[in-house]
């Protein structure tokens, strides 16, 4: 009751050209725009995010959102809108988004083929004609075609365009033995790098994080291991991986390893 309270504040608030303020765009990584009304502008960091706009990022762009009780991670090549509507809901058009969630039923997630609710930790993907739906934490209930499939943690689902949701299915396990691990390697800016880690899974999908943030500074989709990467900043980074199942659906990240990458 505390949290729809304080978003029905939210949204009551006025604005005269723009939407209401739902919350900010608290990280920017790379090149994100928003787009209000027709034209496409840079995102600032803890710029407001308004019922209305669209966030889209580059090929190597993401975007960190929090919102009341909730918080997103746009990743990569993804455009998310706010839809201007009755009922408030974020509309994943493409790419993935990442959400964390304390308070279930405020805010629905939307694809073309589906809808997404519940707590916890979950990754949407969409391509087009299809939406992949992993609950890595928490319980979601996605909604497609008058039919609905809930989802418990480590459990995930598929929807076409125009199908109802498949069966709950088991999420890949989380990859293991990363190396570098828990003793980090030292590399040199812009120098190759081997990454290793144990996992029967053909796909997978990399993150590079800073040293004490949660913002990705690198993320990209991986075949199996051994893979090699490039970082072309100095810095610590901690280094994480997830399979994907044969259908696409994402796992649970790996622990972490580590990188220290100097100027030579």
């Amino acid at each position: 009751m505390k949290a729809a309270i304080v978003l029905s504040s939210l949204l009551a608030v006025s604005a005269s050209a723009e939407g209401p303020a739902i919350g900010r765009i608290a990280l920017v990584g790379d090149v994100v725009e928003v787009q209000s009304g027709r034209s496409w502008k840079p995102v600032v960091e803890g710029a407001p995010l308004r019922i209305g706009d669209t966030l889209r990022t580059s090929q190597s762009g993401n975007a960190h959102i929090e919102l009341p009780w909730m918080t997103l991670k746009l990743s990569a090549s993804s455009r998310l809108t706010v839809r201007d509507s009755r009922v408030l809901a974020l509309v994943l058009e493409e790419g993935r988004v990442e959400e964390v969630s304390t308070e279930g039923e405020l805010i629905k997630l939307l694809t073309a083929e589906a809808s997404v609710r519940g707590k916890g930790h979950l990754v949407v993907r969409r391509t087009p004609g299809r939406s992949l739906v992993s609950a890595l934490t928490g319980t979601f209930r996605v909604e497609a075609s008058g039919k609905a499939v809930d989802l418990a943690a480590g459990e995930g689902t598929i929807v076409a365009d125009g199908g109802s949701p498949r069966p709950a299915t088991r999420l890949p396990a989380a990859p293991f033995e990363l190396q570098p691990g828990d003793d980090p390697q030292y590399v040199g800016v812009g120098e190759p790098v081997t990454l290793r880690f144990v996992s029967s899974a053909r796909a997978h999908r990399l993150e590079l994080l800073a040293i004490g943030s949660n913002q990705a500074a690198m993320e990209q989709d991986l075949l199996a291991a051994p893979a090699q990467i490039s970082i072309p900043w100095p810095g610590t980074f901690r280094w994480r991986v997830a399979a994907r199942d044969a259908d696409g659906l994402e796992g649970q990240p790996s622990a972490e390893g580590w990188l220290v990458v100097v100027a030579r």
